[in-house]
């Protein structure tokens, strides 16, 4: 069975694997302070993610073509669960951000509409 993503789905995973392997670090500092499962764990999806990369996805973004997943379909099924997992994170994260903005927004306007309510007063007091 051949799975192709377009070049949009390939950029999409790029970017989120991109941003994940920032954190490959974690591997050794986990390793470092014995925590040997944390540091197996990680090391299996940064390996993982990898193979993603070298033998999938290639480098970079901006592919307009598609292209087809040949690696092991344990190898994808992790990597793709990671990949999941990390949209879900940020997904969450972006919508907090969002409801702490549209809650400033808010009360910046409920400050200008007591600022305007006091100047008005004051505009029909003096």
């Amino acid at each position: 069975m051949s799975i192709t993503l377009s070049g949009r789905q390939r950029d999409l995973l790029y970017d989120v694997v991109a941003d994940r392997l920032t954190g490959i670090d974690d591997v050794w500092r986990a390793a470092d302070e014995g925590e040997w499962e944390r540091a197996q764990r990680l090391g299996r999806e940064f390996s993982d993610l990898l193979r993603l990369v070298v033998d999938d996805l290639g480098w970079g973004r901006g592919r307009e073509e598609a292209v087809d997943l040949t690696s092991p379909p344990d190898v994808l099924q992790r990597a793709i669960e990671a990949v999941r997992r990390e949209a879900v994170v940020e997904d969450s994260e972006q919508r907090e951000q969002r409801l702490a903005v549209a809650e400033t927004q808010l009360e910046r306007a409920e400050t200008l509409e007591a600022c305007d309510a006091v100047l008005a007063q004051l505009a029909t007091a003096y």
